[in-house]
């Protein structure tokens, strides 16, 4: 009976290895290759996505599509009313008139995960939204109205930033009076362990890194709303503005944890100084 147990066994484990060897591929199956998709950009804003081909990349199509949206936004026989959708061979084609402005296929509703006709609607709104703001924004009044509001605010910035120098001038003026005093004070209760004029020298150096830091973020604000005031340099206003809150979320990550020790113990070193004197 053992003799028949173990036979069994062997043959159980022979049948089952072809059946291990057939599935075991299927297991360590290849990543999927990554979906090529462009984004449709005009004057800097993302309207949506397209999904490219190995013969027709996305970077291509999403060009086309942007410059069919802009040669219809510059016709003026075209009204945004104008758009409508087709249904063609396999796709449904997005109109603005007589023009066309893309093809929408099946693969492009499955990467959207919606029907065809659903992702040719939305993008036929999107276009129209497009065309009318690209026409009013470098409509006469529009232009004239944002000149305006950038001179003003030139000239808000350059009233400001003279301002920040005499307040600057100012602070300077006080500190040396009073803090440099202070500082004085304590270096003679900690028995010389503390230099005045080093201590002077940081605080010296904090003020003007605070007033720099002013500056900078003044003038990134003004440059970032004055940029976004006109089609032509928005796409740089966007641009700027998405890399300087990329940089600051890295920083401050990175820089936080640090600060946080380095005050807990200058606050214990200053704690221990005062005490002792």
């Amino acid at each position: 009976m053992a003799g028949g147990a173990l036979l069994g066994l062997a043959l159980l484990l022979g049948c089952g290895q072809p059946a291990l060897a057939q599935s075991a591929p299927s297991d360590h199956a290849g990543p999927r290759q990554p979906v090529d998709v462009a984004p449709v950009i005009v004057d800097g804003n993302h309207l949506f996505p397209v999904r490219g081909s190995p013969s027709y990349p996305a970077q291509e199509r999403a060009a086309l599509v942007r410059g069919n949206i802009i040669a219809a936004a510059r016709d003026g026989t075209i009204a945004v009313t104008d758009m409508h959708t087709v249904e063609a061979a396999g796709q449904t084609q997005v109109f603005a008139g007589r023009m066309l402005m893309l093809g929408v296929v099946d693969l492009d509703g499955e990467f959207e995960g919606i029907d065809r006709k659903v992702l040719a609607a939305t993008f036929t709104r999107k276009i129209a939204r497009a065309i009318a703001e690209y026409r009013s924004d470098r409509s006469r009044p529009v232009l004239i109205r944002n000149a305006a509001f950038a001179l003003a605010a030139t000239a808000v910035l350059a009233l400001v930033l003279w301002a920040i120098g005499r307040l600057s001038r100012w602070a300077t003026g006080l500190a040396q009076r009073r803090v440099r005093k202070k500082i004085q004070t304590l270096e003679d209760k900690a028995h010389r362990l503390i230099r005045a004029e080093q201590v002077w020298t940081v605080f010296a150096g904090l003020l003007r890194a605070v007033r720099l830091l002013l500056v900078v973020l003044l003038v990134y604000f003004y440059l970032n709303a004055v940029l976004g005031l006109f089609p032509w340099t928005r796409p740089a206003s966007l641009c700027c503005s998405t890399w300087c809150s990329t940089r600051c979320k890295a920083c401050g990550g990175a820089f936080c944890p640090r600060f946080r020790t380095w005050c807990s113990w200058r606050s214990c070193s200053w704690w221990c100084v005062t005490s002792s004197g």
